[in-house]
């Protein structure tokens, strides 16, 4: 069992895409669990699309989002579960960030194999093509596909063998900037809380 939580969010900023972020988050040294990154390595580096001088994608890693991923993680399960898990363990499977700009989707790659564009990428193109609809059900007949910026962020994890996830797109319109990608990354971190506590009564204890 997993909790999947989308988000569309219409946001108002300026136009563009940032290519680094840093959270003002402080992380801990030691946890009461042991916690193990098992990401493949597509998830522990950056990736930048470029067409045309227009940032059309990118993705957030260990190298360009501070703090990294697996303190981000380790540090709210500590925080909010730490007694819990104490003598357990949790594994981080998946973390993937990333930002896709609607306004230059005439420069997105076409890829001939959906697998060469980073998995969170393709959810952000898909999250473009349904915005119009997404628009359509909340009444807001006036906003448009141009200028759109999607974030998207998926974390997948274990506590022992229970696994807990996290979804979360948002939209905004003009420029994704830091704060916004501060705010996705803390959206998904509470939905991951949320699955987290789930887990933990569910997995098995030795």
């Amino acid at each position: 069992m997993r909790v999947l939580l989308l988000l569309v969010v219409l946001g108002l900023t300026g136009c563009g895409i940032t290519t680094s972020a840093r959270i003002r988050e402080s992380t801990v040294e030691t946890t009461s669990f042991v916690f193990r990154d098992m990401r493949p390595p597509e998830q522990r580096s950056s990736q930048v699309s470029r067409s045309e001088g227009a940032v059309t994608w990118a993705t957030f890693a260990d190298d360009n989002l501070a703090p990294s991923p697996p303190d981000l993680v380790r540090t709210a399960l500590q925080r909010k579960l730490g007694e819990t898990l104490a003598s357990r363990t949790v594994t981080l499977s998946k973390f993937s960030l990333s930002v896709v700009d609607a306004a230059n989707s005439r420069l997105l790659p076409r890829a001939p194999n959906a697998e060469e564009l980073p998995e969170a990428v393709a959810l952000g193109i898909v999250a473009i093509a349904l915005l119009p609809l997404t628009v359509a059900a909340v009444g807001e007949t006036s906003i448009q596909n141009r200028g759109e910026k999607v974030v998207t962020l998926e974390i997948k994890c274990q506590i022992d063998q229970e696994s807990f996830s996290a979804l979360v797109v948002d939209t905004y319109k003009g420029r994704a900037t830091q704060g916004d990608i501060t705010d996705t990354v803390r959206k998904g971190l509470a939905v991951l809380m949320i699955d987290a506590e789930r887990a933990a009564k569910s997995a098995h204890v030795p």
